[in-house]
């Protein structure tokens, strides 16, 4: 018995295992979580969003926790505050007002701006690059960010 549990154990981890394992795990619904704070600079207000799945979690709300307090220094109105949807829906963010811009770290594969649309029509949405799953991987990835950053900044003091 513990021959056919080391058998599968080792499959699994050379990555062998049948293709019918492998779609299935794949195909697997995932939690959806989302981390938002709502800001306000030079009088415009602005929304960061991000978008993830449920897999290291506690590093991804560090990170955004990191970005929003940065973003709440530089703005107008200060707020430390950011918050957490469990179930991701679109109808849960309670927001003050319709922000004008929102800044969206999300994977593509996994949100589509047409919920966005529906619900923020005349907000513009700023896609980020790069996702909270790249930035933690991949440090470096955290440039391209402060990149997006830069180009909300520049709409905001231009508007």
């Amino acid at each position: 018995m513990n021959d056919k549990i080391a058998r599968s154990l080792i499959y699994e981890e050379l990555g062998l295992n049948p293709i019918w394992k492998e779609l299935a795990r794949k195909d697997a619904p995932v939690n959806m979580i989302a981390f938002y704070q709502e800001l306000e600079h030079k009088q415009c207000s602005f929304l960061i969003l991000a978008i993830t799945d449920e897999a290291d979690i506690t590093d991804k709300q560090k990170l955004f926790k990191n970005i929003a307090n940065y973003l709440s220094s530089i703005t107008d109105r200060k707020n430390d505050n950011f918050k957490i949807l469990s179930a991701f829906d679109m109808g849960l963010i309670d927001l003050a007002t319709n922000p004008h811009y929102i800044l969206l770290i999300a994977d593509e594969l996994r949100c589509s701006e047409e919920g966005f649309g529906k619900r923020y029509h005349s907000s513009t949405i700023i896609r980020t690059k790069v996702t909270l799953d790249q930035m933690i991987k991949t440090p470096k990835k955290k440039e391209v960010l402060w990149e997006d950053i830069q180009l909300l900044f520049n709409k905001l003091e231009n508007k």
